[in-house]
């Protein structure tokens, strides 16, 4: 291992500087950042969590008291701002877009009512940070970042302004060598990316070099396969035909499975040959049993195409003596 003589230099300087264990610069909660970004026009929650993604993130998540109070800080009173739940794919079930349990909850009382079909979250602060169901367009949303805020490793510190710098260096060295304490992102630490993921003096040096020498850029952020929107997810349907089904199920929480039916030509096989139940035969509905049907009644002729059985063909053809209908649901 080769290491030039500024790195040697620069190393003893930070050595030296620190003596004892250094504290770590303020980091944000267990390595996620948080910003509350005002938006002019107002935006909608969907092109809310574009922007967000637009900026290296997501709307944000809160799944404890701790992120609670730590994203409602950032709101000045009256202040409403768009985070990352929703319930538009199952009514009144609601979910985080990242995947996590939505187990804590900070309801504003009376809510969710979702009076005319609100169906995203808003963070709202009023005396009290409470959540509201809502539609329309807000002024604001808050972005958080897991590791790797920029994309680039470096931020070893894990400031919430993305700062690489010596306070990197000295974080890392400290890290290795002095206090052993935990990184809040080991992920940012890889600055020269190696395939094994370690984080080593090499990683000191490459931080160096980029900051003093030659000005390389460090590693790309590794990918972590979360399911963020950067990782696309594709699904075969029935017929053989794949599908990018990253936007539903990362913006709208929907799983895999939901797509493996119906999709692409032949995915819901529609009836040619109907088969119709009179009063008194089997499989006729008993006395009390009610479903949606679609009544059809055509030279004196009356049918009726149960919903349920519907659902699963969409399409049903059929025949009135001469006249060929086609039943659509």
């Amino acid at each position: 291992m080769k290491i030039s003589l500024l790195s040697m230099l620069i190393l003893f300087f930070v050595l030296a500087s620190l003596g004892q264990a250094a504290p770590p610069a303020e980091t944000p909660l267990d390595g996620h950042s948080y910003e509350l970004i005002y938006a002019d026009p107002p935006l909608t929650w969907v092109r809310a969590q574009d922007s967000a993604k637009s900026l290296g993130g997501y709307l944000a998540t809160i799944t404890d008291p701790d992120e609670q109070a730590l994203i409602g800080a950032l709101l000045s009173e009256g202040d409403s701002a768009w985070i990352g739940g929703s319930d538009v794919v199952v009514e009144s079930t609601w979910i985080w877009w990242t995947g996590e349990a939505f187990d804590y909850t900070n309801w504003a009382p009376g809510e969710p009512d979702d009076a005319d079909k609100q169906d995203f979250l808003m963070l709202s602060k009023a005396g009290d940070l409470l959540w509201h169901d809502e539609n329309g367009a807000a002024d604001a949303f808050v972005v958080e970042w897991d590791c790797c805020r920029g994309q680039r490793t470096g931020n070893i510190d894990c400031d919430q302004g993305n700062q690489v710098n010596i306070l990197d260096v000295a974080r890392l060295i400290d890290h290795l060598f002095i206090s052993g304490e935990a990184l809040c992102c080991p992920d940012e630490a890889n600055t020269n990316g190696d395939s094994s993921f370690n984080v080593d003096l090499l990683d000191v040096v490459k931080l160096i070099d980029h900051l003093y020498q030659s000005r390389a850029a460090t590693a790309s952020c590794p990918s972590t396969g979360s399911g963020h929107p950067d990782d696309s997810l594709i699904i075969t349907d029935v017929t053989g035909m794949e599908w990018n089904v990253t936007n539903p199920v990362n913006f709208y929480g929907m799983d895999t499975t939901d797509f493996n039916f119906a999709l692409g030509p032949g995915g819901h096989p529609g009836i040619n040959d109907p088969e119709f139940h009179k009063p008194g035969d089997s499989g006729y509905p008993i006395p009390g049993e009610t479903f949606s049907v679609i009544g059809v009644t055509i030279n004196g002729q009356s049918r009726a195409y149960p919903i349920p059985i519907m659902h699963y063909h969409e399409i049903c053809n059929d025949s009135f003596d001469s006249v060929h209908v086609s039943i659509a649901y």
